[in-house]
Parts: structure tokens; C-alpha cells; sequence
């Protein structure tokens, strides 16, 4: 999120720069919040489409951290790849 964002492709990290993003900016989010990136490295685009699904109990205040669901498309010149995955942001 305020790290850079790397992709290996054909054995070669690309470094990725957001271009667009937009979705969901409730702060704190909620299960079901929804947003999206775009990336862009040379010829290549990643849009990265997220969902929140898990956020700590606001009672909780070791927890720091957000889980989502994602689908990264991946697009370079015809080829295109459609990857889901889970991950999370926090501390």
C-alpha cells in the first residue's frame, strides 16, 4: 500500500507503479469493502480487484491487521493470466 509493488515475470522483477485506484474508502474498513488498483511496468498492466474479509474486533488492541481476497489479471500485449489469492495489510 505505501510500498512499492513488484511483479517477476519471466524471471524479472518489475517494479509497478499505480496509475489508478478507486473502490471502498471507509477507514476503518469493513467485511465485504471492495477496491482496485492499477499497476503498470513498461507493457505491462496488473489490476489488482480486492475484498475485505476479516478486520480485528475494534476491541482488540494488539490486532492490526486486514485480510482480503484478491484477483490480480495480468496483462501483457495478448497474453493475459488471472490469479486469485488471499492475503492481508497490517502490523
Amino acid at each position: 500500500m505505501d510500498e512499492p509493488a513488484y511483479i517477476n515475470l519471466d524471471g524479472k522483477d518489475l517494479k509497478l507503479e499505480e496509475v489508478e485506484s478507486g473502490g471502498s474508502e471507509a477507514v476503518p474498513e469493513k467485511v465485504g469493502d471492495r477496491s482496485w488498483e492499477a499497476h503498470v511496468a513498461g507493457d505491462v498492466k496488473v489490476r489488482i480487484d480486492r475484498t475485505v474479509t476479516k478486520v480485528c474486533d475494534p476491541k482488540d488492541e494488539s490486532c492490526e491487521v486486514t485480510y482480503y481476497k484478491a484477483v490480480m489479471t495480468i496483462t501483457r500485449k495478448t497474453q493475459k493470466a488471472i490469479v486469485k489469492t488471499i492475503g492481508l495489510c497490517g502490523c
